[in-house]
């Protein structure tokens, strides 16, 4: 499914901490659309990271609705979010996952696995051309810890693209990276939404304002487009 449209309205997650209920998310609505890299600040504890992980689908919000191409989330079985999050969503983290028993390109393939779509002889060439649009043709055969962070973060993005998905969700990509390596991802992702791909970043980094066309700030588990 190619998503043109990522929708949330009035949502509201909360946690229950044993005798403290906590509120990361208060009625919460935005529209996301493709071809922009949406960049979304705040304090640690602000929501940020919850918002992503709804938008991704790991996680359920407490009320509310999201809809992806006018299609409410609620409504899906659990097989068609395993599809969706397959197809549809590409995840960074600040901590790379990459396995470190692999090389790099074996780490690209990985999602590949689940992808019906994608034929075996083509897992290889495909992985390392993703390898080469984020400019490590040479460190396909290196494992994870002949790698520098920066590198390492490559790969994952290169992962992330591996089936091809229409939203990007990078969560503090940048922030185990020096300022040299810090340009390069934030490079790439401008380079993401440019080719139309809908990228939505969680970041503390003030270095990725001049890469984004919308700005978001989130206070309190409330999301505006101004940190006032």
């Amino acid at each position: 499914m190619e998503v043109q449209k990522l929708e949330i309205k009035n949502l509201t997650k909360d946690f229950q901490m044993k005798s403290e209920k906590i509120i990361a998310l208060k009625d919460v609505s935005y529209t996301f659309y493709p071809n922009k890299l949406y960049v979304i600040m705040g304090h640690s504890g602000s929501g940020k990271s919850t918002l992503l992980n709804i938008l991704g689908t790991l996680n359920n919000q407490t009320s509310g609705n999201y809809f992806i191409n006018n299609q409410d989330v609620s409504t899906f079985k659990e097989e068609d979010l395993c599809q969706l999050r397959m197809s549809c969503f590409g995840f960074i983290f600040q901590d790379y996952c990459l396995d470190p028993n692999l090389k790099s390109f074996e780490n690209v393939i990985l999602p590949m696995y689940i992808n019906k779509e994608i034929k075996k002889e083509e897992y290889e060439k495909r992985a390392l051309q993703l390898l080469e649009y984020v400019n490590l043709n040479n460190r396909n055969e290196h494992y994870p810890k002949e790698l520098s962070g920066g590198e390492q973060q490559r790969v994952a993005i290169a992962r992330s693209l591996a089936n091809n998905p229409s939203v990007i969700l990078a969560d503090e990509p940048t922030g185990n990276l020096d300022e040299s390596n810090e340009e390069i991802i934030f490079k790439i992702l401008r380079k993401l939404a440019d080719e139309g791909k809908c990228v939505i970043v969680v970041s503390h980094n003030q270095s990725i304002l001049k890469y984004a066309d919308t700005v978001l700030y989130m206070k309190d588990g409330q999301l505006g487009d101004s940190h006032e």
